[in-house]
């Protein structure tokens, strides 16, 4: 361990060095026993001939496994283990984003937290599945529960912490309105407009405050149009236009890294209509924005100075808005759309407008995602056809 050939530094307090019989060794220190108060510390070695580029991600999951068999033995407690797992992975070199969803996970797991691991059984994470479900959390929301809590119990087993499997046996539970989209009510709806226009058409005095405005507008537009949040972000200065009335061209979308791309999802442009005071509130954002950002009729109609705004900076803004405001926590930025729709076509809009309006491919899909906001249609259609009849045909 005293040599210092060539050592290759794997993360912090953890280098791998070749002693001088050519052997790779590493030494990891795990902290005091609480038996001895002696110092832990480990020792790792490969054979004197171990290419460098096959030891080090060998030694790097050993150490893991040294920390987390440290950490880890110290507790049986579901929650205390979350909590030193999500810490590994952190120590691993996990993404930011990752440990916050898999931090939103385990915090999701309130009731499992508090059991100690030996204890849980497949019947208490279906009974947490199915509160989630219960409560309007969007499918997908539930699956990646799911899926955490079993890469959770994955590890403890190959960790020696225990040899339960309790996610394996539970099942997703049924969605109730599965592959009906949630959309919120008219009074939701209004509620979240009066919100967003009141953010994207106020004064600000901030560079912070700009962008918030930049923000709030996109997502109030989305709300008024019926727009993706990729078409949304793609829009133009240029795209509005006034002729032979106040309509949005969409013609494009923008991608997660930023990136504009000059079809959209349905495959073809399409002009989206707009009332007049719907238009006059784009006309002072474009003055607006004009003023503040520059820029010709090319340029972004929503930025944030920086070109396009991200799809996922928008859904974020969104969904923490609608958090703050105490709509339902499955409400996310194609909500938006949805609530478009479906007030439309429970409206009486018929359903061909409606699909050309939102860019489907065809009005089965249309009718498909919304037809159940249509009831009584058919009794409409048989009065309808009596009117037409006279008296129904009746003798």
């Amino acid at each position: 361990m005293g040599a210092k050939a060539d050592p290759v530094v794997l993360a912090q307090r953890l280098v791998l060095r070749r002693a001088p019989d050519g052997r790779l060794c590493m030494r990891i220190y795990l902290g005091r026993s609480k038996v001895t108060g002696r110092a832990v510390r480990p020792q790792l070695s490969f054979p004197a001939g171990t290419p460098m580029e096959e030891a080090v991600p060998a030694a790097r999951r050993w150490a893991v496994r040294q920390y987390a068999a440290w950490g880890l033995g110290a507790s049986s407690n579901v929650g205390e283990l979350m909590d030193v797992w999500l810490d590994l992975m952190r120590k691993q070199g996990a993404k930011r984003s990752t440990l916050d969803a898999y931090g939103v996970c385990c915090g999701h797991a309130a009731p499992l937290r508090a059991m100690d691991i030996g204890d849980v059984r497949p019947v208490d994470v279906r009974a947490l599945l199915a509160d989630m479900t219960g409560r309007g959390y969007a499918r997908r929301t539930v699956q990646l529960e799911r899926s955490v809590l079993g890469r959770f119990w994955r590890e403890m087993r190959e960790l020696g912490v225990t040899d339960g499997d309790p996610v394996s046996g539970a099942r997703l539970p049924p969605e109730a309105g599965a592959g009906v989209p949630k959309a919120l009510d008219r009074a939701q709806a209004m509620a979240l407009e009066e919100a967003l226009a009141e953010d994207a058409f106020h004064d600000v005095g901030s560079v912070r405050g700009a962008q918030l405005r930049e923000l709030a507008f996109g997502s109030w537009l989305a709300l008024k149009t019926g727009l993706r949040v990729g078409e949304v972000c793609a829009l133009r200065r240029a795209d509005y236009d006034e002729l032979p009335g106040p309509t949005l061209r969409v013609r494009g979308t923008v991608d997660k890294h930023g990136e504009r791309h000059p079809t959209t999802k349905g495959g073809r442009p399409r002009s989206v209509a707009l009332s007049e005071p719907v238009a006059g509130r784009v006309r002072e954002h474009m003055a607006w924005s004009g003023d503040e950002y520059g820029g010709g009729p090319s340029s972004p109609l929503v930025t944030l100075g920086r070109g396009f705004v991200r799809p996922t900076t928008l859904s974020r803004w969104l969904k923490r808005r609608a958090r703050e405001l105490g709509l339902p926590p499955w409400v996310h930025f194609h909500t938006l759309r949805h609530t478009h729709a479906t007030l439309l076509v429970a409206s009486g809009v018929d359903p061909k407008t409606v699909s050309e309006r939102l860019g489907h491919a065809d009005v089965a899909t249309t009718l498909r995602y919304y037809g159940h906001v249509m009831p009584g249609r058919d009794a409409e259609a048989a009065s309808r056809f009596d009117e037409i009849m006279g008296d129904g045909g009746v003798r």
